[in-house]
C-alpha cells in the first residue's frame, strides 16, 4: 500500500504542474484602453486680452463753488437725475449781497461825478485831467460792481447737461473753499464707459474700434458688447501701464458707476495658433497641462507636456508643445499612464 501512494505523489504533482502552466500560458494579456483620438489643428485666433475695470460716466465733472462761503442747501442728492440748466446748490449770499449792494453804491456816485465833470468841463469849469480821473473813476468802480455781481451770480451751482449725481462731498452748512469739489457729476449710466490699464505690450495690439465684451457680478450669465473708444497716449504717472475706454452699447440693464467688469478685448489683428478639445487636457494648472499622444506604430501613447495660451469656449489654443497633424487622445486621457497600449474607439 505504502508503495502505490509514492508512485501516485510524483504523478499527481506532474498533474499540477502542467494545470498551472497550462493556464499561465491562457492567461491574457493586460486589456488595452479604449480611447477615441482627435486630429491636431491650426487656426487663425483672434486671441482676446483679459483685463478687469470700473464702470463709470462717459463724461465725468467735480462741480464747486468759484467762492468760498457757508453752503445753503443742495436741490439734489446722490443719484438723482437732473437736466441742463438745473439748480444743485447755493452758497449762502448774504454777505455776497451786502458786498453787490456796496459795489453798486460807489459806481452810482462814481457815474455822478462823472456827469458833473462832463458838465464842469464843457463850461470850461474843469481841466481835461479831472475829466479824465472822474472817468477812470467810474470804470473802474463799474469793474467792481461787475465783479461782484459775478461772484454773487456763482455762489449757486447749475447743471452743465443732463445726467445724474453720482457724489456729494459735502453737506449743508459746511464751508466750501473756491473751487473745492462739492458734487461729482456725470451723464446718463445709457453712455458709461469702463476704464481699464493694460500693458505696454497689450495696448500696442489695440486699436480704436476694436470689439470688447464686459461681464458683471451683479448680472451673472449676462454678456455686454463694446468697444475700444480712447487709447492713452502716454502712461499712467508711476505705475507703466497704459489706461483705455471701453464704450458699451446700449443696455437695458441697470448699470451703476462703480461695477466692476471682467472684460475681454479681442485685437483687430489673428495669429495662427495649434488648438484642441478641452477634454483632451488633462492634469491642467495654470498655463501648463499634458495631452497623450497616439503612436500607431505601437498602439501606446506618450504623454506631452504642453503650454496653454488662451481657452475659447470648447477649444483650448496652444503656444507649444504639438504640431499640427498629430494624433492624441480626445476621451479616455483621464486613465491613461505613459506609455500604456490604447484602442481605437471611434
Amino acid at each position: 500500500m505504502r508503495r502505490i501512494i509514492l508512485l501516485i505523489l510524483p504523478v499527481a504533482a506532474l498533474a499540477l504542474l502542467y494545470s498551472c502552466a497550462t493556464q499561465a500560458q491562457e492567461k491574457p494579456e493586460t486589456s488595452a484602453m479604449p480611447v477615441t483620438l482627435v486630429t491636431v489643428r491650426q487656426e487663425n485666433i483672434q486671441r482676446p486680452i483679459l483685463a478687469s475695470g470700473v464702470l463709470a460716466a462717459a463724461r465725468e465733472v467735480a462741480l464747486s463753488f468759484k467762492t468760498g462761503g457757508i453752503i445753503e442747501t443742495f436741490f439734489t442728492d446722490e443719484g438723482r437725475a437732473f437736466k441742463k440748466g438745473d439748480l444743485l446748490a447755493r452758497l449762502d449770499t448774504r454777505e455776497l449781497r451786502a458786498y453787490s449792494e456796496q459795489a453798486r453804491a460807489a459806481r452810482d456816485k462814481a457815474r455822478r461825478d462823472l456827469n458833473r465833470a462832463e458838465k464842469l468841463y464843457a463850461d470850461s469849469a474843469a481841466t481835461l485831467e479831472q475829466l479824465q480821473n472822474a472817468r477812470s473813476a467810474f470804470m473802474a468802480a463799474q469793474a467792481g460792481y461787475d465783479a461782484v455781481m459775478f461772484n454773487l451770480e456763482k455762489a449757486q451751482i447749475r447743471a452743465p447737461f443732463d445726467g445724474l449725481v453720482l457724489k456729494r462731498t459735502m453737506e449743508a452748512g459746511e464751508m466750501s473753499g473756491p473751487g473745492t469739489p462739492v458734487l461729482i457729476v456725470g451723464n446718463q449710466p445709457q453712455q458709461a464707459v469702463i476704464r481699464t490699464a493694460l500693458s505696454d505690450r497689450d495696448v500696442l495690439r489695440l486699436a480704436l474700434g476694436n470689439r470688447a465684451e464686459a461681464r458683471f457680478d451683479a448680472w451673472p450669465g449676462r454678456v455686454f458688447n463694446g468697444h475700444v473708444s480712447r487709447l492713452a497716449g502716454t502712461a499712467l504717472p508711476g505705475s507703466g501701464v497704459f489706461e483705455i475706454e471701453i464704450t458699451l452699447d446700449a443696455a437695458e440693464q441697470k448699470l451703476l458707476s462703480g461695477f466692476v467688469a471682467s472684460l475681454k478685448i479681442f485685437p483687430g489683428q489673428e495669429e495662427k495658433l495649434v488648438t484642441i478639445p478641452a477634454v483632451a487636457l488633462s492634469e491642467a494648472g495654470g498655463r501648463k497641462g499634458y495631452v497623450f499622444i497616439y503612436n500607431p506604430g505601437t498602439e501606446t501613447v506618450s504623454r506631452q507636456a504642453v503650454e496653454v495660451a488662451h481657452i475659447l469656449d470648447t477649444r483650448i489654443a496652444l503656444s507649444r508643445g504639438l504640431e499640427p497633424g498629430q494624433r492624441i487622445v480626445e476621451r479616455g486621457s483621464a486613465y491613461l499612464s505613459d506609455g500604456q497600449r490604447v484602442s481605437l474607439h471611434p
